[in-house]
């Protein structure tokens, strides 16, 4: 069974995340989520444990326990698909498409040179 636990300390290792779950059966990995330009923790992880009784009584025991002065979050998790479903649920269902800005009238009624400004001393200070 696969495990979610949130809400990490960020000092937090891999090796600490199965020595808790080894407490309460057989962990095939424990891997820290980590950010992939600094490898810095995001402060979540995931659990493998192979048996099921295990992994649910992990579950029930750890869920809310102080682990480096935070106390976390352990629940099953969700499949990949379910997952990114999930994430997109407040997303429009509908395709973006491009829509080019609109533009903007000028207030004076005439259209300038580009580059060109109307009183250059006003903007540049005084020249010369």
């Amino acid at each position: 069974m696969k495990i979610f636990v949130d809400n990490l300390s960020f000092e937090i290792m891999d090796d600490f995340i199965r020595a808790a779950f080894e407490q309460y059966g057989q962990v095939d990995s424990a891997v820290i989520a980590r950010e992939h330009n600094s490898s810095d923790s995001r402060g979540y992880a995931f659990v493998e444990m192979p048996i099921e009784t295990e992994a649910v009584r992990a579950i029930a025991e750890l869920h809310g326990k102080d682990m480096a002065g935070r106390p976390i979050e352990v629940k099953e998790a969700r499949p990949d698909s379910e997952a990114r479903r999930n994430s997109n649920a407040n997303a429009s269902k509908e395709p973006r498409t491009y829509r080019p800005p609109e533009r903007h009238r000028q207030s004076e009624g005439r259209r300038r040179p580009i580059g060109s400004v109307s009183n250059p001393k006003s903007r540049y200070g005084k020249l010369g």
